[in-house]
């Protein structure tokens, strides 16, 4: 028989031997990444932190955050490849996507719950949105993280369980 008719089946050969060599070597998926932000586990930030203020909140954040504060009421925290604003105000209605490419939860605290909602905004970015309920003196709260990287998804929910609302104590009490 010619060289050439065991070509074929050579190749077939190989390809079906490498194939299930590779398979052994590739996790199956378990979840996906937007899975994080929800992930009690992740509900805890590591030190070391830096707080900032926005209004009545103190937010504590990995360090490594660059910060511009636009208001009192609003901050932007920058990372490379990655933003994190946090403000209060008004209702705000954050802009809709597909449901098959986004994952939410509510944490409850006390009388007051936040709205977890992380979106995969395209094949490498992802966006999670968090509103408080009811208002904070008379205000919402928000927070809006844009990523890149899967590990700033998993602290988004401790930066979110790390945030501590303190009374205005610019304010005279009233009776």
């Amino acid at each position: 028989m010619p060289v050439r008719a065991f070509a074929p089946l050579l190749v077939i050969g190989v390809g079906a031997i490498l194939s299930g060599c590779l398979r052994t070597f590739v996790p199956a998926p378990f979840g996906t990444p937007l899975d994080e932000v929800c992930n009690p586990v992740n509900g805890e930030l590591s030190v070391p932190l830096d707080t900032f203020v926005v209004r009545v909140a103190r937010v504590a954040v990995p360090k490594g955050w660059s910060s511009q504060t636009v208001s009192a009421q609003e901050l932007q925290l920058r990372r490379i490849d990655a933003e994190l604003n946090i403000w209060s105000g008004a209702r705000f209605v954050f802009p809709a996507h597909a449901p098959l490419n986004q994952i939410r939860c509510t944490l409850a605290r006390g009388d007051t719950s936040v709205t977890l909602t992380a979106t995969r905004v395209d094949a490498f970015s992802y966006r999670v949105d968090a509103a408080w309920e009811p208002t904070i003196e008379g205000q919402f709260f928000y927070m809006q993280l844009q990523t890149r990287y899967v590990a700033q998804l998993r602290q988004m929910r401790g930066i979110v369980e790390a945030v501590r609302f303190v009374p205005d104590t610019s304010r005279r009490a009233t009776r």
